[in-house]
């Protein structure tokens, strides 16, 4: 899916970042209120009731955000968007703008490239004929 208002660099940040709609609704609120060290079920609380995320899928993407260094965690357990790079807070700020002015197709995207994820697997199962 390609459109003017969606840069490869914001594309290839869908694909590798956000798995699902659940995942980039969480991004976006970490980035909403950056100054705020978050507990995992304050974040539920506060997602809800826009998404119906369990508590287990949360701490999973956490994790995920982690790993990709969106997010950073304190010993206490309390997560935080950043720091991060220049290139990365732009896309972010890339991501926002459309998440607040064409939230459709937005969402449209982010599901339509976690498909193409699922087709290109499961190609990679399917036999030639010799």
């Amino acid at each position: 899916m390609t459109d003017v208002d969606f840069p490869e660099e914001l594309q290839l940040f869908i694909e590798t970042c956000l798995p699902t709609v659940d995942a980039m609704e969480l991004l976006l609120l970490l980035s909403r209120h950056r100054e705020r060290l978050w507990r995992p079920e304050n974040l539920m609380n506060e997602l809800q009731p826009d998404t119906v995320i369990k508590l287990s899928a949360l701490r999973e993407y956490l994790t995920f955000f982690k790993e990709r260094g969106l997010i950073t965690e304190t010993r206490e357990g309390r997560y935080q968007l950043g720091p991060l790079s220049e290139e990365t807070e732009t896309v972010v700020k890339m991501l926002t703008t459309a998440y607040n002015t064409r939230p459709v197709t937005l969402i449209r995207m982010v599901y339509s490239l976690a498909d193409r994820k699922i087709s290109l697997f499961a190609d990679a199962f399917k036999f030639k004929k010799e």
